[in-house]
């Protein structure tokens, strides 16, 4: 029977698609119960860009009077007296302010106030006595102590001028209230005229999936009275805990009430709210002629204009200390007087940060409307973003079963790269939110599965070359041919590389004294493992050994841009793994074990070198030459590592070198700069790195005298310096023996 559903990279790629369409629609319509995926997609959508953006500009029209630890630890706990908040109420509308908003409710009378224990002694003086002078003393001071009655009146007095809005709280779920003792039908008539009155409606009543409050806990009925402005707070936050949206509108006994930040915006303006439905929910809302974007259950998306505190603040005891100037600070702006502090504050968790000032994210309401910097997440932008994963899974099922491994992984960064781009620059950027998680999830998934699966299925052929090749040529050369398996043919290719040399000084001498072959082996496994260890950590290919002599490259067979920086590292880590060679070589009776290491960095052949049968991957070239001579001028310098100019630009400053010479190797006419690399570089050194640099360019203007006289005090100083010795001992000689007139400073080479 042949199969109906074949197994290969299209079908794979559709799988996936079908499987991120399920996600993505559950997601986006079930979040409660795909939580987890459902708060990586909001974080992705949200929070990501926003941090990506950071902060952005306000314009100072909005201020927030906070109730912080500074007015709390100056004035004591909170609550306070409404009479403290009464006559602060009274300087911020001197001020003038469009309008003012407490970000908190009243719904029971000052717990601080006294009045009652004034009543109290009324009610018991009149029934002993008729002193009527203490009785109106008493009636006096009852009035004092009210203080609700004095905070009420002062609401009263200033909401002519400057509207002063209260909020309250809708109870949603019946647990929330059904063991308080509560008058709901007065609590109604408390907020009754703050509805919206104004609606447009092409359904008989509005839809249930606007949130329908079951009972209300307003401020107090002095209060209630004393202004006909509230609004109900909801700061719903979505399921990993973070506020991004809050509801406009809200429903009680068939009524609609705007919310905090909706009702303070339009009394600021002194524009109407308008709610227009259809069959689906809110079609639009207005304020004036403007429309504020919402979802049909009247969900606004936040526009953080940053993180807590990004809004202009105003402590209370500030104020309190009369040090503020209130029209500046005042004047034609909408107030909010909420609680920051953080032992009794509302923080929250926004998109921004972990502990967001409750009162801010109800500022950042009224300044998304009153300025209209809108987010939006269109109800049609699911269906497009569907549509997107369908069409890109298959032209990429279609393409990833032809191209390799680097090009599908090219593919899929440059559409990856290409979709968050335009996302946060031309949706996001725009007030347009798009789900940017299940997309990007998408094409990563294709191009792992498409991928994992061509590597066990479809690179077959790739494993048996390289089970073949693994036991003779280095895993990196083996990735290498790979790659590129035309170049197991002869030749190669030029690239900018590094080789180094490194030498066992004196070894001659060594093999002679070992006498016995086997130890001798022994020895020099030893040092070459420990060498070639260090070659391969550091990314380097061993090309070679010559007898106790070690050649590695760097830079290939894989192309690094750090390749110089490699090969410097690798010979600082040669010398110091020495010490504990030399260890191990002294009880064998072998001491003053030393190398000389050489490096040079330039263009070199490298590829396949030999015969159609026999063949080393290598280099060759006038550049492998001169890394060799580098390791023998080693001996003549009395140095342990010496590098070429070519090297040092390469490294930059992130080695410490010193300049020896200008010298000619053996067999060349272009002289090159040599410098030493330093291993062990102790504080005093940079005293011997700067008489060293002044002596060597005395030489070179062949003033020997005063070069001898600087080189002479290095050798004194650091009788170990080789380098020091070897330029007082040509200085001397050049005073006696000047060389001719128009030498350039190179000292040619003799030996290799």
């Amino acid at each position: 029977m042949k199969k109906i559903f074949k197994i290969n990279v299209f079908s794979l790629s559709l799988l996936i698609t079908l499987l991120l369409l399920c996600l993505t629609f559950l997601t986006e319509f079930f979040p409660n119960r795909f939580s987890l995926l459902s708060s990586i997609a909001l974080k992705s959508m949200v929070d990501a860009k926003f941090q990506v953006r950071g902060p952005r500009e306000l314009t100072e029209n909005i201020v927030i009077v906070s109730v912080d630890d500074k007015s709390i630890e100056e004035l004591g706990r909170w609550p306070w007296k409404r009479s403290l908040i009464a006559d602060e109420l009274k300087k911020i509308a001197q001020g003038n302010p469009k309008t003012i908003a407490f970000d908190m409710v009243f719904s029971e009378p000052d717990p601080t106030a006294q009045a009652q224990i004034f009543q109290d002694l009324k009610k018991s003086y009149t029934r002993s006595n008729e002193n009527n002078g203490f009785y109106k003393i008493l009636e006096q001071e009852a009035k004092k102590a009210d203080t609700d009655r004095h905070f009420s009146s002062v609401i009263q007095k200033i909401n002519p001028n400057s509207p002063i809005v209260l909020g309250y709280f809708f109870y949603f779920n019946k647990n929330q209230f059904q063991d308080l003792k509560s008058d709901w039908e007065a609590q109604f008539q408390h907020i009754f005229d703050s509805r919206i009155t104004a609606k447009i409606s092409t359904v008989r009543t509005p839809p249930e999936e606007i949130p329908t409050g079951l009972g209300a806990k307003s401020s107090i009925e002095a209060y209630a009275k004393a202004t006909p402005h509230h609004a109900f707070f909801d700061i719903a936050a979505d399921v990993d805990g973070v506020i991004r949206k809050s509801h406009l509108i809200g429903k009680y006994k068939d009524t609609l009430f705007p919310s905090f930040g909706l009702k303070t915006v339009a009394l600021a303006t002194g524009m109407d709210i308008v709610v227009q439905f259809d069959q689906f929910g809110i079609n639009h809302i207005f304020l004036g002629e403007d429309i504020i974007p919402t979802t049909d259950k009247g969900e606004f998306w936040m526009n953080y204009a940053g993180p807590g505190h990004t809004f202009p603040y105003v402590s209370f005891y500030d104020l309190y200390k009369n040090k503020i100037d209130l029209k500046k600070t005042f004047e034609n702006k909408i107030v909010l007087v909420g609680v920051s502090a953080k032992a009794v504050g509302d923080l929250l968790v926004s998109p921004l940060d972990s502990a967001h000032p409750g009162t801010e994210i109800n500022a950042t309401i009224i300044e998304n409307i009153l300025h209209q910097n809108y987010l939006l997440r269109p109800s049609h932008a699911i269906f497009y973003e569907l549509l997107f994963i369908l069409i890109v899974g298959i032209i990429l099922g279609i393409l990833f079963q032809f191209v390799g491994a680097l090009v599908s992984a090219s593919i899929t960064l440059v559409l990856l790269f290409a979709y968050l781009f335009g996302d946060y620059h031309f949706l996001f950027l725009k007030g347009i939110l798009a789900n940017s998680f299940f997309p990007a999830l998408h094409l990563l998934s294709i191009f792992i599965t498409a991928n994992v699966y061509k590597y066990f299925v479809e690179e077959k052929k790739s494993r048996d070359i390289r089970e073949a090749f693994q036991h003779y040529v280095a895993p990196a050369v083996v990735n290498e041919i790979l790659k590129k398996p035309d170049q197991l043919k002869l030749g190669g290719e030029k690239r900018r590389l590094t080789v180094l040399f490194s030498d066992i000084r004196g070894f001659t001498t060594i093999s002679e004294s070992v006498g016995d072959p086997e130890k001798l082996t022994r020895l020099l496994n030893i040092y070459l493992s420990k060498m070639t260890q260090i070659i391969f950590d550091k990314g380097g290919m061993l090309d070679k050994y010559v007898g106790d002599e070690v050649m590695a490259v760097y830079g290939a067979p894989l192309m690094t841009q750090d390749h110089a920086l490699k090969a410097c590292q690798t010979a600082i880590e040669m010398i110091e793994a020495l010490l504990d060679i030399r260890k191990i070589w002294k009880q064998e009776g072998v001491s003053n074990l030393n190398i000389g290491i050489g490096i040079h960095t330039g263009e070199m052949i490298v590829g396949n070198m030999g015969s159609d049968r026999i063949f080393d991957y290598t280099v060759i070239g006038d550049n492998v030459n001169l890394g060799s001579r580098l390791e023998g001028s080693t001996k003549q310098y009395g140095t342990h590592i010496i590098i070429s100019e070519d090297v040092q630009k390469e490294i930059g400053g992130n080695l410490l070198c010193r300049e020896l010479d200008f010298i000619r190797v053996q067999g060349k006419t272009k002289p090159i700069r040599i410098f030493e690399l330093l291993v062990f570089a102790p504080k005093e050194y940079q005293d011997l790195f700067d008489f060293f640099a002044k002596g060597l360019s005395l030489y070179r203007q062949k003033n020997w005298k005063e070069a001898a006289s600087m080189f002479k005090i290095l050798t004194q100083r650091f009788p170990l310096d080789a380098p020091s010795l070897i330029f007082l001992e040509r200085c001397e000689v050049y005073q006696e023996n000047p060389p001719p007139q128009d030498w350039d400073g190179v000292f040619t080479m003799t030996t290799k």
